[in-house]
């Protein structure tokens, strides 16, 4: 097992930061913004002073010394150089990985994961599956949700139009923006295994007549409803669905925002 890669699923904030001592940005997969270019040279590493043992800053301060475990036999009089970080980090993070503190979470949370669902169906799927069956399906797509929202009151004129409205503003918004919309509306940030039918109850949208234009959407997550006037354009109703789901991001993500 290549236990470097695998730290990346455990904390990537680490796995980056151990990384760029061997490896360049796309080596490591990492995309977007990155203030580097190239790993660390053989002068910055032996910079760090690092040799081949693996120590836990944190423990240190609470045990109040130094506990240091060698990686390899006599590692710690072997400094960490070019030629054997490779090693180094394979090692560390071995080590990081399987700790008896997160080898017990993992059984723990194996344990439970058997309970619910037996071992053999599991084995049948691949990582992919079971990311989407625990986790939820990450990409939102615009027609599924389309298809499979209730709007209210149902059958009257403007249900279609506001139907419309939500599909032509969700496809010019990006992935983010779509997840920001999922997240204000119930709290989640991926649908479920199966999309947005498998959504208990349905992501509703609610026209309140008693509210005038100059109101902001207001959700209602325990629900999976947005309640909101009739606007009286698409891009009013975008701007102000905007706002909403803005000013509750600010708030630190408190529902009902009027």
């Amino acid at each position: 097992m290549d236990y470097f890669r695998e730290l990346r699923h455990f904390d990537e904030e680490l796995y980056t930061q151990m990384g760029r001592m061997a490896f360049s940005p796309s080596e490591l997969g990492l995309v977007g913004c990155v203030e580097w270019s190239e790993p660390y040279s053989e002068e910055t590493l032996f910079g760090l002073g690092r040799t081949m043992v693996y120590q836990d800053d944190e423990l240190a301060l609470m045990a109040g010394r130094s506990l240091a475990t060698p990686l390899v036999e006599g590692g710690e009089a072997i400094p960490v150089t070019k030629a054997n970080v490779a090693e180094y980090l394979h090692h560390w993070s071995a080590h990081k990985l399987r700790s008896a503190g997160i080898l017990r979470a993992i059984r723990a949370f194996q344990g439970g994961l058997f309970e619910v669902a037996p071992r053999e169906l599991l084995s049948r799927a691949t990582s992919t599956e079971l990311r989407d069956l625990m986790c939820g399906i990450r990409i939102l797509d615009v027609d599924d949700l389309a298809r499979h929202m209730v709007i209210t009151p149902q059958g009257s004129p403007d249900c279609e139009k506001l139907r419309w409205w939500i599909a032509t503003v969700l496809r010019r918004w990006s992935h983010k923006k779509r997840e920001e919309l999922l997240i204000f509306a119930t709290g989640l940030k991926r649908l479920p295994m199966g999309g947005a039918k498998e959504l208990r109850p349905r992501l509703q949208w609610n026209v309140n007549s008693r509210m005038t234009t100059q109101h902001l959407p207001v959700a209602h997550t325990c629900s999976n409803a947005i309640e909101l006037p009739m606007y009286e354009s698409s891009e009013l109703f975008e701007r102000q669905l905007r706002n909403a789901i803005r000013l509750t991001s600010a708030n630190g993500g408190a529902f009902g925002i009027a």
